[in-house]
Order: C-alpha cells, then structure tokens, then sequence
C-alpha cells in the first residue's frame, strides 16, 4: 500500500497592522466657538475610525478617508479629540490632538 500524505498546514496571514493618522485638525489649533468642521484622519488595515471630542463618541466613519463634522463647543475651552481606527478582527489604533476653542 502506498502511504497517505500528511497534509499541508496552511499558514494563517498575520492580520494587518491598524495604523491611524490625523489629518485635520493639527495640534494646537485654535476655532472659535460654535464652529462646524470637518475632522479627518487615514487609516491603514481598518474597517472603521471612530472620531471622540473628551472621550464622547462624536461619530464613526466606514469609508476612508475618514471624516466626521463636529461643531465646537459653546465655551472657551481645549478639545481632545481622537480618531481610533479597528479592523475586523479587533484589533484598533488611536492618535489624538488637542485643539483650543476661544
């Protein structure tokens, strides 16, 4: 009899690694208040980016390059704003800036 071969293990694709940048704002920029923007950040290996103003969800994005309009606030203040980019499976990557609202 002629002998079975064992088979072949496929190997797994490591996953993509998530990379977010931010586009727009920069750091340190400076709105007044009550100011329509757009927020814009490109991502790599993600399916989505999620945009947060002092960690409240402002909105979530699908279709790169990844926008979102936000209105500043009322009042003098810094805003910490932060795009995180997630993959399919998970895995996700942050980047923040702060901007200043006078």
């Amino acid at each position: 009899p002629v002998p079975t071969p064992a088979p072949t293990a496929t190997p797994t694709p490591a996953p993509q690694p998530v990379t977010v940048a931010i586009q727009f704002p920069t750091n340190g920029q400076v709105f007044a208040r009550k100011f329509w923007t757009t927020l814009t950040a490109h991502a790599s290996g993600a399916s989505q980016v999620t945009w947060y103003a002092d960690n409240a969800v402002v909105c979530t994005d699908t279709t790169s390059p990844y926008t979102c309009s936000f209105k500043t606030p009322n009042r003098s203040m810094n805003v910490v704003l932060k795009a995180t980019a997630r993959s399919a499976n998970g895995t996700s990557a942050s980047q923040s800036v702060t901007i200043s609202v006078r």
